[in-house]
């Protein structure tokens, strides 16, 4: 018997976690002669082309592993590919389909069985019971479907059974559907086997690992909260596992824990584990390895609770290896009477300190992630929840938008706090009694202009010189967004080059870009931001120095000459002139940018070398030509 198990993936390079670990789990608990396989697709990918790379499979049971970014596809690929393999026995599981089963097997009728929460307890025994011909009578946490016709699937054929059935029963046009009872049991992570025994390339891949299920809040607008307790893997058994990852070309391990650092205990175990296996890896390799010359060392993100940070942790983190570990917090909002409404109890003021000083004193990437549509935030309590942790710098932060997912504490009190949210995943919110349609759309096209403008890390230094004497950055994204829209850019795809040039027209018709003064400090930040971004082939003519003489050229290829930068850039010993060149930039700016000589006073400015030969761009103060 063929097994085919399928993720479909927002994007190439994420991995599915949860085929990998059932695929392991069938392996261990199922039958020895079973041929159990995994597939990944992207939702970008057109559905014919995934239906037809699964039918060529030809597998005896097609399983899907769901969510809200891929049941559509899920659905439609059902329906397409129920007429080809009509003996096929197609499941569907994960959290998008955990909370209403019997809806989704009436709406597909083609699906033969859907899983409810965790399936490494329920899929060996369903597929045990299904290939050796018998009906899913008593296996707990599966509804399924009787079909009426004989020579249906196997083991569903409607002249089998008569009756004994212990769950819920309805009928349709195509048979019988039956609920059966609910696991009564949480599995146990420990007693998971790895789900990455199997050897794959993870070069460029985000990968997933489990650390712990379960979370110790009860947040109504997440799932987790449905589940009570939180469970924890034994941190050495996660040694093998990270061993094999790095091996495999991983870099980048996603803890996918809700809260990382729920046991301190827990947390350090792990963080302690990951380092030693990533220097492990790093003297494997040695320094002039591959892993050793691109600076690509493994990082571990991780989701934390920031009213958990106490100094134990800061402690820890602050002595953690640079650039080896990478943070997201939920702060969601700022506004006491919203966090009340959800039940997530914090106080933002009590800890954005230390994220303050993990960021920007530690060096630590930090997440922040906001939710807009919350109950009780409207256009300006959410501007005010913006500004406070824009404030604080993060390294990202993301404007996300409530969810109303089915098995939330949320998705039952819509009336109450007056939530309409599309009917269709991804379940967004439409609008709420305190925010109007039309402001969720202007917060739309704000995500946006901060994804292209502050998350991407192209505007650094620009960004914060414009925003140096506003008192408030939500209305300048605001602003810029509003400008945006009016002029159709939303529409349209823009370079990089192209992104500079539309915030310098934006800047230019503001009331303060009038003066010469701020036009000259934000000419040359944007310029910086210019020459950090990419190696410039043709520089935008407002970029431009306005006279570049002979001289300056000279001055050029004196400081690219100097040889500080053997020292400063071991690698570029072995170029060659024309290589040399090639991966270097030499600039002249009015002021020093960087070091944050921005006031309006004149600032001292400065020769700078830029190095495009790693990514992200290295940037070096060079000292002024002799003959200068």
């Amino acid at each position: 018997m063929k097994i085919l198990l399928v993720g479909i993936n927002t994007r190439y390079v994420h991995t599915n976690l949860a085929i990998r670990c059932l695929r392991e789990v069938l392996k261990t608990q199922g039958n020895a002669e079973w041929e159990i396989c995994i597939r990944e697709f992207s939702i970008n990918e057109h559905l014919d082309k995934i239906a037809g790379e699964i039918f060529e499979e030809k597998p005896d049971v097609l399983g899907f592993s769901c969510y809200i970014w891929n049941i559509v596809s899920v659905k439609a690929l059902v329906r397409r590919l129920r007429p080809v393999l009509p003996d096929a026995f197609i499941l569907a599981g994960g959290p998008e389909v955990s909370f209403d089963c019997d809806c989704l097997i009436n709406e597909v009728p083609q699906l033969d069985a859907v899983v409810a929460g965790e399936a490494e307890r329920v899929l060996p025994v369903l597929l045990k019971g299904w290939s050796e011909g018998n009906l899913p009578r008593d296996v707990a946490g599966v509804v399924w479907r009787l079909r009426r016709e004989a020579g249906g699937p196997q083991g569903l054929d409607s002249t089998t059974a008569s009756d004994g059935f212990q769950g819920m029963t309805s009928a349709d046009a195509c048979g019988m559907v039956v609920a059966n009872a609910a696991v009564p049991d949480t599995v146990d992570l420990n007693l998971l086997p790895n789900p990455y025994a199997v050897q794959e390339d993870f070069h460029g891949k985000l990968v997933y690992v489990e650390t712990s299920r379960g979370c110790p809040y009860n947040c109504e607008f997440c799932i987790s909260s449905t589940f009570k307790g939180v469970r924890f893997l034994q941190p050495e058994r996660l040694r093998p596992i990270l061993r094999q990852l790095f091996a495999n070309g991983a870099r980048t391990i996603k803890f996918v824990d809700r809260t990382f650092n729920a046991s301190k205990t827990h947390g350090f175990q792990v963080l302690d584990l990951f380092k030693e296996e990533a220097e492990r890896e790093y003297e494997k390799t040695g320094p002039e390895g591959p892993y050793g010359l691109s600076g690509d060392i493994p990082r571990a993100h991780c989701e934390i609770a920031g009213d958990l940070l106490d100094q134990d942790w800061l402690q820890y983190l602050q002595n953690y290896p640079t650039g080896m570990v990478q943070l997201e917090i939920g702060v969601q909002s700022t506004h006491p009477p919203a966090l009340k409404a959800i039940r997530r109890s914090q106080n933002f003021a009590d800890w954005k300190d230390k994220v303050r000083y993990l960021q920007h004193d530690c060096g630590i990437p930090v997440h922040l992630d906001l939710i807009a549509g919350l109950p009780h935030e409207g256009w300006a309590e959410f501007r005010k929840s913006f500004d406070e942790v824009f404030n604080l710098r993060p390294n990202h932060l993301q404007l996300g938008f409530l969810k109303v997912l089915k098995g939330s504490g949320i998705h039952g009190q819509c009336t109450r706090y007056g939530l309409e949210y599309c009917p269709d995943p991804p379940y967004t919110v439409l609008k709420t009694r305190e925010l109007s349609h039309e402001q969720v759309l202007d917060l739309v096209r704000i995500e946006e202009i901060l994804e292209r403008y502050y998350n991407s890390g192209r505007f650094k230094f620009s960004l914060e010189v414009v925003l140096a004497d506003r008192q408030s950055p939500f209305d300048f994204f605001d602003a810029l967004a509003r400008y945006w829209h009016g002029k159709g850019w939303f529409q349209r795809e823009w370079s990089s080059r192209s992104l500079f040039e539309n915030i310098w027209e934006f800047l230019m018709g503001q009331p303060d870009g009038r003066t010469a003064l701020n036009r000259k400090l934000w000419r040359e930040a944007l310029r910086f931001d210019y020459f950090v971004a990419e190696r410039p082939g043709r520089i935008p003519d407002f970029l431009q120095r306005a006279e570049e003489t002979v001289q300056d050229k000279g001055w050029k290829e004196e400081i690219r000459k100097d040889p500080v930068w053997r020292n400063q850039i071991p690698e570029s010993e072995g170029m060659d002139k024309r290589q040399w060149t090639r991966a270097t930039a030499i600039e002249y700016f009015e002021r020093d940018i960087p070091t944050g000589t921005t006031e309006h006073s004149p600032g001292k400015g400065g020769w700078y070398l830029f190095y495009y030969s790693r990514k992200p761009t290295q940037y070096f103060k060079a000292e002024a030509p002799k003959s200068i």
